[in-house]
């Protein structure tokens, strides 16, 4: 996982307006952490860069999950380096 899990409220009128999928995937994202976080937890990982300066840490993480900390700066380079490299290798190891 990478991204907002928690905080639609902290979500800016002009994300809501460009992407309006966003807003509504984090209330429900939100919705189904409070009825069921110690399940998700358990199945979770939470990839976690050093910086990323579009969504605070604090909406990205659900407590008692396995975290991952990962070697970027910046959320879409998160993003990215997640689809590109961390997803792939461990799609590899699995096989």
């Amino acid at each position: 996982m990478v991204g907002k899990l928690k905080g639609p409220e902290l979500i800016g009128k002009a994300y809501q307006d460009r992407a309006p999928a966003l807003l509504e995937s984090v209330e429900a994202r939100e919705k189904i952490l409070l009825k069921h976080s110690s399940k998700l937890a358990i199945k979770s990982l939470i990839m976690r860069q050093f910086i990323d300066g579009v969504v605070l840490i604090k909406d990205m993480v659900i407590e008692g999950a396995q975290m991952v900390r990962i070697p970027v700066i910046g959320h879409s380079v998160a993003v990215v380096w997640a689809l590109l490299v961390y997803f792939p290798s461990q799609f590899k190891k699995n096989q």
